[in-house]
């Protein structure tokens, strides 16, 4: 039984030196590029970062119900034949048209929301907490 102890204790004072005063080694750089590249490449990683990247992009999205919307419209119209009626007026002939042949309509419409009873307030609150 002593015997044992003895060895035990011969045995921790060889060893316990060799792991307190182990050389420390710089981890190579081509390693630390490796753990980088299959980090960056782990696809539950890339599945959550584009989870964040489309909760972000919601919440503007949410966030644009509160901006004024402006819409424009022109359009043209070329119309033939135009209704006129002829009147003579001192030897010559007079025509009216009653509608014009080329027809222009120019629109410009500006809209902003006052308030929505607050769902576009939810809508951003959501999309933050989506986003965290």
């Amino acid at each position: 039984m002593k015997t044992r102890k003895f060895v035990m204790v011969i045995l921790l004072a060889i060893t316990a030196p060799a792991f307190s005063f182990s050389e420390t080694t710089n981890t190579p750089a081509q390693l630390i590029e490796l753990i980088k590249k299959a980090i960056d490449n782990y696809p539950k990683l890339k599945e959550g970062n584009e989870y964040v990247k489309l909760s972000e992009t919601q919440h503007d999205l949410a966030k644009a119900v509160y901006m004024p919307v402006i819409e424009g419209d022109a359009t043209y119209r070329y119309g033939k034949p135009t209704p006129s009626i002829s009147f003579p007026v001192n030897g010559q002939t007079l025509d009216i048209q009653f509608i014009p042949a080329n027809n222009y309509d120019f629109h410009l419409a500006l809209t902003q929301p006052i308030t929505d009873f607050g769902r576009s307030q939810v809508n951003v609150k959501k999309a933050l907490s989506e986003i965290q």
